[in-house]
Protein backbone atom coordinates (compact mmCIF):
# COMPACT_ATOMS: atom_id res chain seq x y z
CA UNK A 1 0.00 0.00 0.00
CA UNK A 2 1.24 3.49 -1.15
CA UNK A 3 1.79 5.91 2.05
CA UNK A 4 -0.92 8.23 0.60
CA UNK A 5 -3.54 5.79 0.65
CA UNK A 6 -5.13 6.35 3.69
CA UNK A 7 -5.99 10.07 2.66
CA UNK A 8 -7.91 8.63 -0.53
CA UNK A 9 -11.37 10.11 -0.53
CA UNK A 10 -14.01 7.51 -0.90
CA UNK A 11 -15.08 6.08 -3.80
CA UNK A 12 -18.08 6.86 -5.98
CA UNK A 13 -20.48 4.20 -4.50
CA UNK A 14 -19.51 5.75 -0.69
CA UNK A 15 -16.90 3.08 -0.39
CA UNK A 16 -14.39 4.00 2.58
CA UNK A 17 -10.88 4.20 1.36
CA UNK A 18 -8.41 1.74 3.44
CA UNK A 19 -7.65 3.46 6.39
CA UNK A 20 -10.03 5.10 7.53
CA UNK A 21 -13.00 5.13 9.75
CA UNK A 22 -16.61 3.89 8.69
CA UNK A 23 -19.54 4.10 11.03
CA UNK A 24 -18.93 0.44 12.18
CA UNK A 25 -15.58 0.74 13.16
CA UNK A 26 -14.50 -0.61 16.60
CA UNK A 27 -14.80 2.27 19.27
CA UNK A 28 -11.64 3.31 20.78
CA UNK A 29 -10.73 3.01 24.45
CA UNK A 30 -11.32 7.11 24.58
CA UNK A 31 -14.42 7.08 22.74
CA UNK A 32 -15.88 4.72 25.43
CA UNK A 33 -14.61 6.55 28.00
CA UNK A 34 -16.13 9.70 27.26
CA UNK A 35 -19.31 8.58 25.95
CA UNK A 36 -19.43 6.86 29.77
CA UNK A 37 -18.58 10.37 31.25
CA UNK A 38 -21.06 11.72 29.25
CA UNK A 39 -23.74 8.96 31.07
CA UNK A 40 -22.42 9.70 34.17
CA UNK A 41 -22.46 13.20 34.26
CA UNK A 42 -26.72 13.02 33.63
CA UNK A 43 -26.79 11.82 37.01
CA UNK A 44 -24.23 13.87 38.50
CA UNK A 45 -24.37 17.08 40.93
CA UNK A 46 -21.41 19.76 40.13
CA UNK A 47 -19.43 18.47 43.01
CA UNK A 48 -18.99 15.13 41.42
CA UNK A 49 -17.65 16.70 38.62
CA UNK A 50 -13.82 16.40 39.13
CA UNK A 51 -14.39 12.76 40.18
CA UNK A 52 -15.73 12.10 36.48
CA UNK A 53 -12.77 13.77 35.34
CA UNK A 54 -10.27 12.04 37.41
CA UNK A 55 -11.74 8.76 35.82
CA UNK A 56 -11.59 9.91 31.67
CA UNK A 57 -8.04 11.22 32.45
CA UNK A 58 -7.02 7.91 34.04
CA UNK A 59 -8.18 6.39 30.32
CA UNK A 60 -6.37 9.33 28.50
CA UNK A 61 -3.16 8.35 30.40
CA UNK A 62 -3.03 12.07 31.99
CA UNK A 63 -2.72 12.76 35.72
CA UNK A 64 -4.05 15.42 38.40
CA UNK A 65 -6.88 17.01 36.09
CA UNK A 66 -8.46 20.16 38.15
CA UNK A 67 -10.69 22.69 36.66
CA UNK A 68 -10.15 26.23 37.93
CA UNK A 69 -12.84 28.73 36.91
CA UNK A 70 -12.17 32.24 37.41
CA UNK A 71 -13.51 34.69 39.68
CA UNK A 72 -16.13 37.18 38.78
CA UNK A 73 -13.59 39.80 38.88
CA UNK A 74 -10.89 37.98 36.03
CA UNK A 75 -8.26 38.31 38.48
CA UNK A 76 -7.78 35.06 40.12
CA UNK A 77 -8.32 31.06 38.99
CA UNK A 78 -10.09 28.96 41.88
CA UNK A 79 -9.89 25.19 41.70
CA UNK A 80 -12.58 22.67 42.02
CA UNK A 81 -11.86 19.90 44.08
CA UNK A 82 -13.92 16.74 44.98
CA UNK A 83 -16.29 17.23 48.14
CA UNK A 84 -16.05 20.73 47.42
CA UNK A 85 -19.69 20.86 50.11
CA UNK A 86 -20.94 24.45 51.90
CA UNK A 87 -18.96 22.96 55.13
CA UNK A 88 -15.41 22.41 53.36
CA UNK A 89 -12.64 23.93 55.49
CA UNK A 90 -9.93 22.87 53.23
CA UNK A 91 -8.09 25.66 52.05
CA UNK A 92 -7.04 25.94 48.30
CA UNK A 93 -4.49 27.53 46.45
CA UNK A 94 -5.78 30.83 43.89
CA UNK A 95 -3.81 31.47 40.55
CA UNK A 96 -3.28 35.30 39.50
CA UNK A 97 -5.05 35.68 36.24
CA UNK A 98 -1.98 38.46 35.30
CA UNK A 99 0.87 36.11 36.98
CA UNK A 100 0.83 33.06 36.12
CA UNK A 101 1.15 30.53 33.24
CA UNK A 102 -2.06 29.33 33.82
CA UNK A 103 -3.80 32.65 33.72
CA UNK A 104 -1.63 33.68 30.28
CA UNK A 105 -3.74 30.16 28.88
CA UNK A 106 -6.81 31.59 30.01
CA UNK A 107 -6.52 35.36 28.95
CA UNK A 108 -5.01 34.22 25.14
CA UNK A 109 -7.66 31.07 24.98
CA UNK A 110 -4.53 28.90 24.12
CA UNK A 111 -3.16 25.58 25.44
CA UNK A 112 0.25 26.27 27.28
CA UNK A 113 2.94 23.84 28.48
CA UNK A 114 5.33 23.92 31.49
CA UNK A 115 7.25 21.15 33.63
CA UNK A 116 5.73 19.03 36.04
CA UNK A 117 5.94 20.20 39.56
CA UNK A 118 7.81 16.53 40.51
CA UNK A 119 10.30 17.31 37.39
CA UNK A 120 9.00 14.51 35.47
CA UNK A 121 6.73 14.92 32.66
CA UNK A 122 4.43 17.99 31.03
CA UNK A 123 1.70 20.32 33.22
CA UNK A 124 -0.45 21.32 30.05
CA UNK A 125 -2.95 24.24 30.55
CA UNK A 126 -6.12 24.17 28.63
CA UNK A 127 -8.54 26.95 28.13
CA UNK A 128 -11.90 26.19 29.51
CA UNK A 129 -14.84 28.12 26.75
CA UNK A 130 -18.10 27.73 26.16
CA UNK A 131 -19.21 28.74 23.30
CA UNK A 132 -16.76 32.12 23.27
CA UNK A 133 -17.14 32.68 27.16
CA UNK A 134 -13.96 31.90 28.74
CA UNK A 135 -14.69 29.91 31.94
CA UNK A 136 -11.20 29.13 33.38
CA UNK A 137 -8.56 26.58 32.84
CA UNK A 138 -8.35 22.75 32.69
CA UNK A 139 -4.87 21.26 34.06
CA UNK A 140 -3.34 18.05 33.50
CA UNK A 141 -0.17 16.00 33.75
CA UNK A 142 1.50 14.22 30.53
CA UNK A 143 3.90 11.47 32.26
CA UNK A 144 5.89 11.59 29.11
CA UNK A 145 6.77 14.95 28.23
CA UNK A 146 7.76 13.88 24.56
CA UNK A 147 4.34 13.25 23.83
CA UNK A 148 3.66 17.57 23.39
CA UNK A 149 7.25 18.17 21.96
CA UNK A 150 6.40 15.93 19.20
CA UNK A 151 2.94 17.86 18.61
CA UNK A 152 1.28 14.45 18.91
CA UNK A 153 -2.04 14.99 17.49
CA UNK A 154 -4.22 12.02 18.88
CA UNK A 155 -3.34 13.47 21.95
CA UNK A 156 -3.90 17.08 21.63
CA UNK A 157 -7.04 16.26 20.09
CA UNK A 158 -7.96 14.11 23.03
CA UNK A 159 -7.43 16.90 25.84
CA UNK A 160 -9.50 19.47 23.67
CA UNK A 161 -11.91 17.48 23.45
CA UNK A 162 -11.57 16.65 26.70
CA UNK A 163 -11.49 21.09 27.80
CA UNK A 164 -14.77 20.85 25.89
CA UNK A 165 -16.40 18.32 27.52
CA UNK A 166 -15.78 19.73 30.75
CA UNK A 167 -16.74 23.41 29.67
CA UNK A 168 -19.79 22.39 28.91
CA UNK A 169 -20.40 20.16 32.08
CA UNK A 170 -19.47 22.96 34.51
CA UNK A 171 -21.97 25.25 32.24
CA UNK A 172 -24.63 23.49 32.31
CA UNK A 173 -24.44 22.40 36.07
CA UNK A 174 -23.77 25.95 37.42
CA UNK A 175 -28.17 26.28 37.51
CA UNK A 176 -28.71 23.07 39.65
CA UNK A 177 -27.10 23.93 42.63
CA UNK A 178 -24.21 26.69 44.41
CA UNK A 179 -21.29 25.01 44.22
CA UNK A 180 -19.99 26.48 41.58
CA UNK A 181 -21.23 29.67 41.81
CA UNK A 182 -19.54 30.16 45.51
CA UNK A 183 -16.85 28.91 43.83
CA UNK A 184 -16.07 32.08 41.45
CA UNK A 185 -16.63 34.71 44.63
CA UNK A 186 -13.86 35.70 46.16
CA UNK A 187 -15.63 38.33 48.26
CA UNK A 188 -19.30 38.78 50.17
CA UNK A 189 -21.93 39.77 47.90
CA UNK A 190 -24.70 42.21 48.35
CA UNK A 191 -28.17 41.29 48.04
CA UNK A 192 -28.58 43.88 45.10
CA UNK A 193 -25.16 42.55 43.36
CA UNK A 194 -27.13 39.09 43.82
CA UNK A 195 -30.01 39.93 42.49
CA UNK A 196 -27.95 41.56 39.31
CA UNK A 197 -25.90 38.50 38.67
CA UNK A 198 -28.91 36.72 38.78
CA UNK A 199 -30.58 38.61 36.06
CA UNK A 200 -27.59 38.75 33.35
CA UNK A 201 -27.11 37.00 30.44
CA UNK A 202 -23.64 35.28 29.26
CA UNK A 203 -21.47 37.97 29.45
CA UNK A 204 -20.05 37.20 26.50
CA UNK A 205 -21.23 36.20 22.53
CA UNK A 206 -19.76 36.30 19.66
CA UNK A 207 -21.24 35.08 15.79
CA UNK A 208 -19.93 35.58 11.90
CA UNK A 209 -21.17 39.13 12.13
CA UNK A 210 -21.54 40.33 15.96
CA UNK A 211 -19.84 40.47 18.83
CA UNK A 212 -20.97 41.40 22.34
CA UNK A 213 -19.54 41.25 25.55
CA UNK A 214 -19.71 43.09 29.25
CA UNK A 215 -18.82 43.21 32.47
CA UNK A 216 -20.42 44.69 35.82
CA UNK A 217 -17.84 46.85 38.56
CA UNK A 218 -17.93 46.62 41.59
CA UNK A 219 -18.60 42.93 41.10
CA UNK A 220 -19.72 42.66 44.57
CA UNK A 221 -21.48 45.57 45.15
CA UNK A 222 -23.04 46.60 41.79
CA UNK A 223 -27.08 47.26 42.18
CA UNK A 224 -28.71 49.80 39.68
CA UNK A 225 -26.82 48.86 36.66
CA UNK A 226 -27.40 46.15 34.34
CA UNK A 227 -27.47 45.18 30.72
CA UNK A 228 -29.18 42.32 28.53
CA UNK A 229 -29.02 41.65 24.41
CA UNK A 230 -30.64 38.67 22.31
CA UNK A 231 -29.06 37.83 19.20
CA UNK A 232 -32.13 36.45 16.50
CA UNK A 233 -31.55 35.33 12.31
CA UNK A 234 -30.87 38.77 10.88
CA UNK A 235 -30.67 40.87 14.22
CA UNK A 236 -29.05 41.77 17.41
CA UNK A 237 -31.08 43.82 20.55
CA UNK A 238 -29.02 45.05 23.27
CA UNK A 239 -29.83 47.28 26.63
CA UNK A 240 -28.31 49.11 29.22
CA UNK A 241 -29.73 50.27 32.05
CA UNK A 242 -28.50 52.37 34.76
CA UNK A 243 -31.29 52.33 37.84
CA UNK A 244 -31.92 55.66 40.21
CA UNK A 245 -29.58 55.32 43.28
CA UNK A 246 -27.65 52.30 44.40
CA UNK A 247 -28.86 49.92 46.66
CA UNK A 248 -31.72 47.63 46.94
CA UNK A 249 -34.22 49.97 45.69
CA UNK A 250 -32.66 50.55 42.40
CA UNK A 251 -31.87 47.11 41.99
CA UNK A 252 -35.55 46.11 42.52
CA UNK A 253 -36.19 49.03 39.30
CA UNK A 254 -33.60 47.62 37.26
CA UNK A 255 -34.80 44.02 37.42
CA UNK A 256 -38.61 45.50 36.58
CA UNK A 257 -37.20 46.86 34.07
CA UNK A 258 -35.33 44.35 32.43
CA UNK A 259 -38.20 42.13 32.31
CA UNK A 260 -40.34 44.75 30.89
CA UNK A 261 -37.64 44.84 27.90
CA UNK A 262 -37.37 41.12 27.99
CA UNK A 263 -41.45 41.06 27.79
CA UNK A 264 -41.30 43.45 24.67
CA UNK A 265 -38.49 42.10 22.95
CA UNK A 266 -40.24 38.81 23.06
CA UNK A 267 -43.17 40.28 21.78
CA UNK A 268 -41.73 41.77 18.83
CA UNK A 269 -42.97 45.34 19.97
CA UNK A 270 -40.80 47.85 18.18
CA UNK A 271 -37.99 49.84 19.93
CA UNK A 272 -40.11 52.59 21.05
CA UNK A 273 -42.98 50.64 21.99
CA UNK A 274 -40.94 48.62 24.36
CA UNK A 275 -39.42 51.66 26.17
CA UNK A 276 -42.89 53.36 26.88
CA UNK A 277 -43.51 49.50 28.14
CA UNK A 278 -40.93 50.05 30.68
CA UNK A 279 -41.88 53.22 31.16
CA UNK A 280 -45.45 51.70 32.26
CA UNK A 281 -44.02 49.30 34.48
CA UNK A 282 -42.05 51.57 36.51
CA UNK A 283 -44.42 53.99 36.71
CA UNK A 284 -47.14 51.15 37.79
CA UNK A 285 -44.82 50.26 40.38
CA UNK A 286 -42.74 52.91 41.71
CA UNK A 287 -45.17 56.37 40.67
CA UNK A 288 -42.55 59.31 40.26
CA UNK A 289 -40.36 58.42 43.31
CA UNK A 290 -38.06 56.74 40.87
CA UNK A 291 -36.50 56.83 37.21
CA UNK A 292 -34.05 54.77 35.07
CA UNK A 293 -32.05 55.54 32.41
CA UNK A 294 -30.62 53.61 29.21
CA UNK A 295 -30.29 52.90 25.63
CA UNK A 296 -32.34 50.06 23.66
CA UNK A 297 -30.59 49.47 20.34
CA UNK A 298 -31.45 46.95 17.17
CA UNK A 299 -28.36 45.64 15.10
CA UNK A 300 -29.31 44.67 11.49
CA UNK A 301 -26.81 41.98 11.07
CA UNK A 302 -27.75 41.20 7.40
CA UNK A 303 -26.78 45.17 6.36
CA UNK A 304 -23.71 44.27 8.81
CA UNK A 305 -22.32 41.26 6.54
CA UNK A 306 -23.47 42.71 2.61
CA UNK A 307 -22.72 46.48 3.85
CA UNK A 308 -18.58 45.77 3.13
CA UNK A 309 -17.69 48.37 6.10
CA UNK A 310 -17.43 48.45 9.65
CA UNK A 311 -16.73 52.04 10.32
CA UNK A 312 -20.33 52.88 10.79
CA UNK A 313 -22.93 50.27 11.93
CA UNK A 314 -26.39 50.29 10.98
CA UNK A 315 -28.87 50.18 14.27
CA UNK A 316 -31.81 52.14 15.92
CA UNK A 317 -31.55 53.24 19.42
CA UNK A 318 -33.98 54.11 21.91
CA UNK A 319 -33.07 56.10 25.00
CA UNK A 320 -34.56 56.56 28.49
CA UNK A 321 -33.94 59.49 30.97
CA UNK A 322 -35.14 61.46 33.38
CA UNK A 323 -36.75 64.53 32.00
CA UNK A 324 -36.07 66.40 35.40
CA UNK A 325 -32.41 65.73 34.96
CA UNK A 326 -30.14 68.35 33.90
CA UNK A 327 -27.91 65.68 32.03
CA UNK A 328 -31.08 64.18 30.43
CA UNK A 329 -32.39 67.54 29.47
CA UNK A 330 -28.97 68.46 27.57
CA UNK A 331 -29.94 65.39 25.13
CA UNK A 332 -32.89 65.01 22.80
CA UNK A 333 -32.73 61.35 23.54
CA UNK A 334 -34.75 61.77 26.94
CA UNK A 335 -37.57 60.38 28.44
CA UNK A 336 -39.12 60.50 31.91
CA UNK A 337 -41.08 58.14 34.14
CA UNK A 338 -42.98 60.39 35.43
CA UNK A 339 -44.29 61.85 32.10
CA UNK A 340 -44.72 58.57 29.61
CA UNK A 341 -46.26 61.04 27.00
CA UNK A 342 -42.65 62.84 26.21
CA UNK A 343 -41.35 60.64 23.59
CA UNK A 344 -38.61 58.64 23.29
CA UNK A 345 -36.22 59.33 20.02
CA UNK A 346 -35.34 56.55 17.76
CA UNK A 347 -32.30 57.08 15.80
CA UNK A 348 -31.16 55.08 12.74
CA UNK A 349 -27.43 55.22 11.19
CA UNK A 350 -27.21 53.46 7.86
CA UNK A 351 -23.76 51.59 6.70
CA UNK A 352 -21.41 54.04 5.05
CA UNK A 353 -19.62 52.34 2.02
CA UNK A 354 -16.63 53.52 0.81
CA UNK A 355 -16.52 55.26 -2.38
CA UNK A 356 -15.90 53.30 -5.41
CA UNK A 357 -13.21 55.23 -6.95
CA UNK A 358 -10.93 55.15 -3.60
CA UNK A 359 -9.26 51.83 -2.32
CA UNK A 360 -11.13 50.29 0.29
CA UNK A 361 -8.93 50.78 3.80
CA UNK A 362 -9.62 49.35 7.20
CA UNK A 363 -10.76 50.51 10.09
CA UNK A 364 -7.78 51.40 12.27
CA UNK A 365 -9.37 49.80 15.35
CA UNK A 366 -11.03 47.05 13.67
CA UNK A 367 -8.63 46.16 11.08
CA UNK A 368 -7.76 42.50 12.61
CA UNK A 369 -11.09 41.94 12.33
CA UNK A 370 -14.28 42.39 10.00
CA UNK A 371 -16.60 41.57 12.55
CA UNK A 372 -18.25 45.00 14.57
CA UNK A 373 -18.69 45.36 18.15
CA UNK A 374 -21.99 45.76 19.85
Amino acid sequence: MEADDCDRPAGAHGVAARGTRGPSSPISGEERSLDDLLRRADLAAAHDLPRLFQGHADVLGVGDPVAYLVDLQQSSLVPLIEAAAPDDARQVSFLGVDSTLAGRAFQQAQILTQPADSGHGLRVWLPLVNGTERLGVLTVTVPDADLMARHDDALSVRLRTFAAVVAELITSKTLYGDTLVRLRRTAEMGLAAEMQWALLPPLTFVSPTVTIAGALEPAYEVAGDSIDYAVDKGLARFAIFDGMGHGLRSAQLVTLSVAAYRNGRRSDRSLDMTARAIDTAVDAAFATDAFITGVLAELNTDLVSSAGSTQVIPTRCSCAGDASSSRCTSSPCCRSASTPTSPSMVITLEPRRPPTSAPKRSNPVTSSSSTPTA
